[in-house]
């Protein structure tokens, strides 16, 4: 049965060239004279259609002017002397296949077909669609030119082509997609199929297909998150999701809570232990390290914001233009640092209190330019493996994306450098979580038994001594619990992951890796006591307030 165009009247093959019309628009009667002309040679005839395999197009057209009237054409591994004469021999063509032809250009040269519904221009080496390079084409419904060398898309390259219903762009070289690929007003109410599928996007425009399609088929998740799809297939990688990089406007707030509250505590700390504290301690290069290592936290959580605020709506369309960026290398770079840095210094803090109540006699000898050398040291070597990672990681493209922010991202399961590195950090946070606890249960309960002997000791005398108080040292502990035990849990657990999600990576940063951060300036201040500024500030009220009790207590010279 032959069914007529635009109409849903079907006719049976012996009605087609019976010279009487059935066809509302007569169609079944036109070509008629191909029933008296041979089928070309090379070529394979049936009713309307013609299929011809390497054919010389000019020699062809020159022995059978007639055979182009032919309204569904299919021609392979043929020679054109230009591809303009494809349009200018089939302009009857309703359904039309140049695939594998090695066309170059194609532009502009199908306008004004009036009967044209469908073109396959596939696996041919078309490098660009230039603007209006599909227009005024009223019943095109489909395109395919999948399998192309297409690197330039320009804006309106598809323009007034009311009735399009299928677009596929895939296996191309595709590196942006514009605003706005489509133009014209649309008949249908939205296009219902488009494939854009294994291109190297970079770029994607914000308003790169304006009308709504039924369904989408991408290898980049980031198409879909422009487009108005009804369902858009797509395996997205991982931290590559339709939404900024800190999602919601609540936790933009938080950001910039959180980085204040580190850096005030973290700076107040780093004040009172330079200019507060008459006699430096065993502790006191370490509460500069630490305080300093826990400033580059919010070094990252500030250019975290300021990436978040620069890239705006185009952070996910142009994820792999923002990861090769400058302020994202400082941000992997900074998240290392502060990784490899964190867990050290706070252990060899522990340490160091450990074995001042162990063995004080021994620690006291220890000069104070022995320990400052060894903290040096060891943050001199963190540094350079941090930047011999970050080359190694950055300079091996063929094995690892250069375009990275952080240790977590854009995983795949061949990267074994970024999988040795996150979980190296996950177990190095652990380990550390369990030494410092190991270290603090043991000082908690050194000071437990010698408590009722110092408390012994002050009631039978004048001289107070101090006491350290182990609540602080209780709530340092619990802060390394729960900062790094779920942070190992959350790198181990994202190596495995399918696709990590940002909620959880926000969840990580703002909520669980500042705890210490936070903790660490709090219990600094509030165990060196009377060694600080505010202790001497308080002390100083003490003073004066039993000065005034003195005065008020003793008779007026006059009253004797």
């Amino acid at each position: 049965m032959y069914r007529c165009s635009n109409s849903l009247q079907c006719l049976d093959f012996a009605d087609i060239c019976d010279t009487f019309p059935d066809c509302p628009n007569s169609e079944d009667e036109l070509s008629c004279l191909l029933h008296n002309i041979p089928c070309p040679d090379q070529c394979t005839c049936h009713l309307l259609a013609i299929s011809c395999f390497k054919v010389d197009m000019l020699k062809l057209v020159t022995n059978y002017p007639f055979n182009f009237s032919y309204k569904a054409i299919h021609i392979f591994s043929s020679s054109f002397l230009e591809e303009r004469a494809i349009f200018n021999f089939f302009e009857n063509a309703i359904i039309l296949n140049v695939s594998g032809n090695e066309l170059i250009r194609i532009c502009n040269m199908a306008s004004h077909q009036d009967f044209l519904v469908s073109i396959d221009i596939s696996r041919n080496n078309i490098s660009r669609l230039q603007k209006h390079c599909f227009s005024h084409l009223d019943q095109l419904k489909s395109i395919q030119l999948h399998h192309n060398i297409i690197s330039s898309i320009r804006t309106l390259s598809f323009f007034k082509l009311p009735n399009i219903l299928h677009i596929d762009l895939s296996f191309n070289h595709i590196q942006q997609l514009p605003n706005s690929l489509i133009g014209g007003n649309l008949k249908v109410e939205k296009l219902y199929f488009l494939t854009v599928v294994n291109n190297p996007i970079i770029r994607i425009g914000s308003d790169f297909f304006p009308y709504p399609v039924a369904f989408v088929k991408t290898s980049d998740i980031r198409v879909c998150c422009v487009i108005n799809s009804g369902a858009c297939l797509s395996v997205s990688r991982k931290y590559q999701v339709c939404i900024q990089l800190i999602p919601i406007r609540f936790l933009k707030i938080i950001f910039i809570i959180i980085f204040n509250v580190v850096f005030i505590l973290n700076f107040l700390s780093l004040i009172n232990e330079l200019f507060g504290t008459p006699s430096r301690t065993k502790f006191f290069y370490s509460f500069i390290f630490i305080n300093l290592n826990d400033m580059l936290f919010v070094c990252f959580l500030v250019l975290m914001w300021a990436l978040d605020s620069i890239a705006a709506d185009d952070f996910f369309l142009a994820n792999r233009y923002w990861r090769g960026s400058p302020l994202c290398h400082i941000l992997f770079l900074l998240f290392l640092l502060y990784g490899l840095s964190s867990p050290l210094f706070a252990s060899a803090m522990a340490l160091a209190k450990l074995l001042v109540v162990i063995l004080p006699l021994k620690m006291k000898a220890v000069p104070q330019t022995f320990i400052r050398n060894r903290l040096v040291l060891a943050q001199g070597v963190i540094f350079l493996v941090t930047i011999s990672v970050y080359t190694g990681i950055v300079s091996n493209s063929n094995i690892i994306p250069s375009r990275i922010c952080t240790i977590l991202a854009d995983h795949r399961k061949e990267f074994t450098i970024l999988h040795f590195v996150t979980i190296f950090l996950s177990l190095l946070l652990v380990l550390a979580m369990i030494f410092i606890a190991t270290c603090y249960c043991i000082i908690i309960r050194q000071l437990q038994e010698r408590n009722e002997d110092l408390n012994n000791l002050q009631e039978n005398s004048e001289t107070k001594t101090f006491i350290p108080k182990v609540l602080p040292m209780r709530m340092l502990v619990m802060s390394n619990i729960l900062c790094w035990l779920p942070t190992g849990v959350i790198y181990i657990y994202s190596v495995f992951m399918t696709g990590y999600p940002p909620y959880l990576l926000m969840f990580t940063i703002t909520l669980i890796l500042p705890i210490n951060s936070i903790t660490h300036p709090v219990f600094f201040l509030v165990t060196s006591q009377k060694n600080t500024i505010f202790a001497k500030c308080c002390s100083k009220k003490d003073k004066d307030k039993k000065m005034q009790l003195d005065v008020e207590v003793s008779p007026p010279a006059n009253a004797l």
